[in-house]
């Protein structure tokens, strides 16, 4: 600081004492700063780039000595071929670099259609400068073909304001009338839009009221989509309303409702729907149809005659119900719940509460949504899964034929398939094939019912519940047996027995299918076995298979669990006295059932044992019975059990 103020002073002394030099730098100084205020940051690099005041530009100096002077356009946003206006000086640019917002130009404001007001503008010119008024006149004279009444010269210094403000303002408008001329192709087609649909409103509302169709059809060829909702909601209500008093839903004579339908496809095509929310026309369906319709849903019964109207109602309106998307709603809420409550109480084997599942599934499957589905099947396979638990084949009731079929239906052919092989086929071969197919039973007892005639008889009973390959196998597999015991018959008898064979071939068959025909499977193994007679050489072609196992032909053996010489047990295995009571009583048609009751009987002096008591249902009577060791004791009096035979239990 102190230095500065050294050379500054130094400078002040040599120019008060007449030194040229400093004068001719300090005039040099002065002149930048004036050029630099006056051209911008565009002089202020020049003076740093060498440039000196009246010297051309460049090396040798031959460039412009004068910078560019800026022009004034009288009119914003004029080209550059626009008439050009001598620069402003520097109290110009700075008086309106600071004007406030109150003298900046308005843009119009419309106070009515025909009228428009403008606002003063704050355009001043330096009343010296006469060239920029006749620029002005000029402008005025090409953009708005208006003359000035007199020469500019002889306009006094009082009157160039006035008019230079005037002539501002007469272009600041002619501005806005070429912007309004420049807009006018962009709305010209709105304007013929609504030109047109004025034209179609009129045509709409000189039809006669009576004419729905024609209006309807009119309505929907506007290309408005929010108007054509607007009107044909209109439209709707004042048709329906002038019968909709006495309307019944089940008349499907109604003329209003068979004009209505075929033009809802057209409806959907130019009419905005949403799945939020209804549009005007779905507001008037709703309240003129639907309202109409819900208390049939609510009152839904599972009975035959409710049944029939819903399905009844339903195709009457499909169309309207597809438009207004309200049928998933409607099943939901109420059939939905009425349908799985049903399912939830019905007894595939046995007693039905209402209608069985058979009479009504079938009819309204068209209508059950997913996840309805997906609810019944998990009901009815929880269903066959029990069912197959508790499976007896003297106990248990067979599933009819009509609710098996809704069953199939519901799991699909493959999961059906999936649980009877897993869950019944082994039980049906334990309990039936195991015990009761022996046909040589019956060739030593032919007055004997209870044997392989028995199972023949069950296997026919459950022949629905196996698929086609399955029940094959179980036929083939009885026939083998049979034609394992005619082979016999033939090699160790005379030919005088051939006959007797025939006959009791023929007999055995007569009582298999004494009351159903056989199927065609089972007239293949008949026609084979005859076949078998008639053959001369019959001994040397037998027809039956000595190595047969029914599990492996089912494919129901687990290899890995299969007897062999490696993984036999080495203990023998003995059936307990339980067992033997239980053969009894399945060969002469007993039914043996646990309870959950005990009985003290004596073991040793002075000593009881306790053991649970069993139930025998005989079909006469049923006695209360308690097994210990290999003795049976039965109940004569209110827990007095004695020592009994086994045969007794009939009597």
């Amino acid at each position: 600081m102190v230095a500065e103020y050294d050379e500054e002073l130094v400078k002040r002394r040599r120019l008060e004492s007449g030194d040229a030099a400093v004068q001719d730098d300090s005039n040099e100084n002065e002149s930048n700063d004036n050029m630099t205020k006056k051209y911008g940051i565009g002089a202020k690099l020049l003076l740093k780039m060498g440039y000196k005041k009246g010297q051309g530009l460049g090396r040798d100096g031959s460039g412009i000595s004068e910078p560019i002077e800026p022009e004034k356009r009288p009119v914003a946003n004029a080209g550059l071929g626009s008439l050009s206006a001598a620069a402003n000086n520097e109290e110009e640019s700075e008086s309106e670099a600071t004007s406030s917002d109150d003298d900046m130009v308005h843009p119009l404001h419309t106070k009515d259609h025909n009228t428009v007001d403008f606002q003063k503008t704050s355009i001043t010119f330096p009343s010296e400068d006469i060239s920029e008024l006749e620029e002005l006149a000029r402008s005025l004279q090409i953009r708005c073909n208006i003359g000035l009444p007199v020469k500019i010269n002889q306009v006094d210094e009082t009157r160039k304001n006035d008019l230079k403000k005037l002539g501002g303002e007469l272009l600041d408008v002619q501005e806005q009338l070429d912007a309004i001329e420049r807009r006018i192709p962009l709305v010209e087609p709105e304007l013929s839009a609504m030109v047109n649909k004025e034209e179609q409103l009129k045509t709409i509302a000189e039809c006669e009221p009576e004419a729905f169709e024609i209006k309807a059809h009119l309505i929907l060829q506007a290309s408005d989509r929010d108007l054509v909702d607007t009107l044909f909601a209109d439209l709707l209500h004042s048709t329906f309303k002038k019968f909709w008093f006495n309307w019944d839903p089940l008349d499907s004579s109604n003329e209003v409702l068979k004009e209505f339908q075929p033009l809802i496809s057209d409806v959907e095509s130019h009419i905005e729907f949403s799945d939020i929310s209804y549009n005007r026309t779905q507001t008037v369906i709703y309240r003129s149809i639907m309202e109409k319709l819900i208390p049939f849903w609510q009152d839904f019964e599972l009975t035959k005659d409710k049944i029939n109207l819903i399905i009844q109602l339903i195709l009457d309106y499909q169309p309207i119900f597809k438009l207004m998307n309200c049928e998933k709603y409607l099943f939901e809420k109420y059939i939905s719940v009425k349908l799985i409550d049903a399912l939830e109480k019905w007894d595939i084997s046995g007693n039905h509460e209402g209608l069985p599942p058979s009479m009504w599934y079938f009819d309204l499957s068209f209508l059950i949504l997913d996840e309805t589905l997906q609810k019944l099947e998990e009901i009815v396979e929880s269903k066959l899964y029990a069912y197959f638990d508790k499976w007896h084949h003297r106990r248990s009731k067979v599933i009819r034929r009509s609710d098996l079929m809704v069953i199939q239906d519901l799991l699909g052919e493959e999961k059906f398939v999936d649980i009877i092989r897993t869950n019944f086929l082994p039980k049906f071969i334990d309990q039936l094939w195991d015990k009761y197919f022996d046909p040589v039973l019956e060739l030593e007892d032919p007055s004997l019912d209870d044997g392989s005639l028995y199972y023949y008889q069950r296997l026919r009973e459950y022949r629905l519940l196996f698929n086609t390959e399955d029940y094959k196998t179980l036929v083939g597999a009885a026939f083998n047996e049979l034609n394992k015991i005619l082979y016999q018959w033939l090699l160790y008898a005379d030919d005088q027995d051939l006959s007797g064979a025939q006959w009791w071939f023929n007999s055995f068959i007569n009582k298999i299918f004494a009351q159903n025909d056989p199927i065609e499977v089972e007239l293949e193994e008949i026609r084979r076995s005859l076949r078998f007679f008639q053959d001369s050489n019959a001994l040397n072609h037998p027809i039956h298979n000595d190595r047969l196992d029914l599990r492996e032909e089912l494919k129901l053996i687990d290899h890995d669990k299969k007897y062999n010489v490696q993984n036999i047990p080495l203990t023998r295995v003995s059936p307990t006295f339980r067992d033997v009571l239980e053969d009894y009583c399945e060969e002469k048609g007993f039914i043996l059932e646990k309870t959950d009751h005990y009985t003290q009987l004596p073991q040793f002096t002075n000593q009881d044992v306790l053991v649970p008591v069993f139930k025998v249902h005989t079909g006469i009577r049923i006695h209360n019975v308690a097994l210990k060791d290999d003795i049976l004791w039965v109940e004569k009096g209110k827990g007095s059990f004695i020592p009994t035979y086994l045969y007794e239990l009939a009597s």
